[in-house]
């Protein structure tokens, strides 16, 4: 049995016996999400305490089943977003695509989907390169493409090597505060 049919399944019994304690339910389950009170159907009126619990019978839309209230804001604890081809949004790759996917509060971030499963990019010859303000940096996941939900709190670096092991680029992620960037 999958978590979350487990949650659906055992969420309502405990709150049913807190309930039946004489205390308030930190534990509720409706649809939508809990960060957005107006798709809970008036379940989630912003008054519960912090340590609630909501489990989304929908998922939220979102794949984001199992949510805490911490610190005055509720956080998905338990999601899986499945993997989300960023196509659309993404420039200077000639073959392959980059997808993003969320498992609880980690994001995979992949280059794939080109010969041997590798990604390739635009030469700055090519008329189809789309120049950034430094001659050696190029975009590839543009400013405010990232999804909400999908953003880092800090900015890292990865390295890109070739089949031989040499370092032919770096891949950069801005964090929310840096532009939500993603570069090569």
């Amino acid at each position: 049995m999958a978590l979350k049919d487990q949650l659906k399944s055992l969420i309502p019994l405990i709150a049913q016996d807190v309930k039946g304690k004489g205390s308030s339910s930190v534990l509720m389950q409706g649809d939508g999400r809990p960060d957005k009170p107006e798709t809970t159907g008036g379940k989630i009126t912003g008054n519960e305490p912090n340590g609630t619990f909501y489990i989304s019978t929908s998922g939220a839309g979102v794949g984001a089943y199992l949510w805490q209230k911490q610190n005055g804001k509720w956080d998905a604890i338990s999601a899986d977003t499945g993997a989300r081809m960023m196509t659309k949004h993404t420039v200077n790759i000639k073959q392959g695509y980059v997808t993003l996917r969320r498992v609880g509060n980690m994001v995979e971030c992949a280059f794939t989907g080109g010969p041997w499963g590798a990604i390739s990019f635009y030469g700055s010859g090519d008329p189809k390169y789309v120049r950034k303000n430094h001659a050696k940096r190029m975009d590839i996941l543009p400013r405010q493409k990232i999804p909400q939900g999908f953003r880092s709190a800090t900015p890292f670096m990865l390295p890109f090597y070739n089949d031989d092991g040499d370092n032919v680029g770096m891949v950069y992620v801005g964090s929310i505060a840096d532009s939500k960037q993603t570069n090569k």
